[in-house]
């Protein structure tokens, strides 16, 4: 019995021994594998070596619950070994009792029969006791053995199952590290190839850019010389034609024509009261008033031409100059001023008439002086009467910078030897009649010759009712 409790106990010591060195091994190629995981470091492999890293972890759980089976083998190894020392002790006893039972007949003869009896009797009774637990303590030791006997099956399954041969670790590393390198070199390649397209996107970028830039000063060009064009073509439709009308204009006839009248209603009532109140005549007041106008209107017409002929005249020296070279003569000159081109005649007369509106505040004032000289000075002393010049002088100079300048019309017309009166040309202004005895305002057309824009206003009377009689001159006459 107890050479094979001794055998049954070096068989697991040695099973236990073998699954220890089993396990550090495993445990020591674990580590290999984990190192050399852990020096590759993470990057675009790693979800591919997933796998291997999951079988990985998951043979180091099982080890740790290998480790956990040998501890609790051990434990049983030391119940087995605890109960086979009390079994001997108890075995020891036993013979100790059945030799003091069996002693020589010599040493019990002297003892009672009766305490002979009794103590065979608790000797047996304890010999008894001993025996049933001699059998527990077996039936326990055979059971904890079938415990560890599975236990060692098991263990030895687990090794089989997950034994690591070294050379297909081996492998799984060199393919995984091969794998790296793969996955290295392809991302190489597709940062090289992003950079690649990054720089081919800047240049795209920037011939993108330029190509909107260029699109910007071509549809800049393009709006400009359709712009041009159109005024190319307005201008030789306007071109000394007169009875079309630049609605964008604010100093186009009919607004002169508005301001004309505006003139006569306001400024020209105000000079008059006036001059009615430093005791003047009606008809010398009115006389006076409209020489103003028409005086104004002569200098503005003047000094408009003949800033016209001087610009027209160098436009037409460089035009010559550029076409024939150094070498011209008088002649020549004046044949190039003749033929000059609609377009280049349109660029002046804008040149003439912008240029002139702009130089009007400076211009002003000489057409102020070179009126003034022609008036008696006392009246430029009157307030209204400057008022008036002044208004006289902006609105004279608007009207000849048209195409046809404006023109201003106080001649009647004589009929049987008085001068008649044209209704067609002139309103009454207190007194009506078929003749006329003067002139109040003039007559505005378009240009000379040209459509009638505001009427005049004129004095009349009826034969016989005028004390001047029918031989006295009119006052258009006289101016």
């Amino acid at each position: 019995m107890d050479t094979q409790r001794n055998r049954g106990s070096h068989g697991s010591k040695d099973q236990a021994a073998e699954y220890s060195a089993s396990h550090n091994d495993v445990t020591q190629r674990t580590g290999v594998l984990n190192k050399t995981t852990e020096e590759k470091g993470s990057g675009p492999w790693q979800h591919n070596s997933q796998d291997l890293s999951d079988e990985i972890l998951e043979f180091n759980d099982e080890a740790e619950k290998n480790v956990k089976r040998e501890g609790e083998l051990e434990n049983l190894r030391g119940k087995i070994k605890t109960m086979e020392e009390g079994n001997k002790k108890l075995y020891d006893e036993i013979l100790k009792k059945v030799k003091a039972i069996i002693q020589p007949q010599e040493k019990t003869e002297s003892l009672e029969v009766t305490d002979k009896d009794e103590k065979k009797l608790s000797y047996l009774k304890e010999s008894e006791s001993l025996l049933r637990k001699i059998n527990a303590l077996d039936e326990e030791k055979k059971k904890l053995q079938d415990v560890l006997y599975k236990k060692e099956i098991t263990i030895r399954e687990l090794q089989e199952k997950r034994e690591v041969d070294p050379a297909e670790l081996k492998k799984k590393i060199d393919e995984q590290q091969s794998l790296i390198e793969r996955l290295k070199a392809q991302e190489a390649q597709t940062k090289e190839e992003c950079d690649r397209y990054c720089k081919v996107r800047d240049e795209l970028d920037m011939k993108l850019k330029e190509n909107e830039d260029i699109n910007k000063s071509l549809k800049k060009d393009k709006n400009e010389l359709l712009i041009r064009l159109s005024k190319i073509a307005s201008d030789r439709l306007m071109h000394e034609n007169t009875n079309i009308t630049d609605l964008s204009d604010e100093i186009r006839p009919t607004k002169l024509a508005e301001k004309m009248q505006e003139l006569y209603d306001n400024k020209w009532t105000d000079a008059f009261d006036e001059l009615k109140i430093n005791n003047y005549a009606e008809e010398e007041t009115i006389s006076m008033l409209l020489k103003i106008l028409m005086e104004t209107h002569k200098v503005c017409k003047e000094m408009t031409f003949s800033r016209y002929d001087k610009i027209k005249e160098a436009c037409s020296y460089v035009e010559f100059s550029s076409a024939a070279g150094d070498e011209d003569k008088p002649e020549d000159k004046t044949a190039a001023k003749n033929k000059l081109s609609i377009v280049l005649q349109q660029d002046i007369k804008t040149i003439w008439r912008e240029s002139s509106k702009i130089l009007f505040k400076d211009t002003s004032p000489i057409i102020e002086k070179k009126v003034a000289d022609k008036l008696d000075f006392s009246l430029l002393e009157m307030k209204q009467i400057q008022v008036y010049l002044k208004e006289c002088i902006e609105i004279c100079w608007m009207m000849n910078l048209q195409e046809k300048p404006m023109h201003l019309d106080i001649n009647v017309q004589m009929k049987e030897g008085h001068h008649y009166f044209d209704s067609d040309k002139f309103r009454s202004f207190t007194e009506t009649g078929q003749h006329v005895a003067f002139v109040v305002w003039p007559a505005l057309y378009l240009f000379e010759g040209g459509p009638l824009l505001k009427k005049g206003v004129a004095q009349g009377f009826k034969a016989g009712q005028y004390s001047g009689g029918p031989d006295d001159s009119c006052n258009s006459e006289r101016l």
